[in-house]
């Protein structure tokens, strides 16, 4: 039977958030790449628009949700 210490566990759980913030990080680039601004201008452009673009809507879900992602795990991995 082999033991796995704590430090183990905190180094594998660590770098899994790692690999799991990295993948989200490429998709937010996309995302600015894709229309050329932040997060935030892009936010503030969709709902002030009158006809709604649902492709861009679309994607602005996406994206606001990978920002929250990106939020959690740098929370999570902050905390130690």
């Amino acid at each position: 039977m082999r033991t796995i210490n704590k430090n183990e566990v905190a180094s594998s759980l660590l770098l899994e958030n790692l690999s799991e913030l990295n993948a989200v990080k490429d998709k937010l680039t996309n995302f600015a790449k894709k229309y050329s601004t932040t997060f935030g201008s892009f936010e503030k452009k969709i709902k002030s628009k009158k006809k709604e673009n649902f492709k861009e809507w679309d994607d602005y879900m996406e994206w606001k949700a990978f920002e929250n992602i990106k939020k959690e795990l740098s929370e999570k991995m902050n905390k130690k």
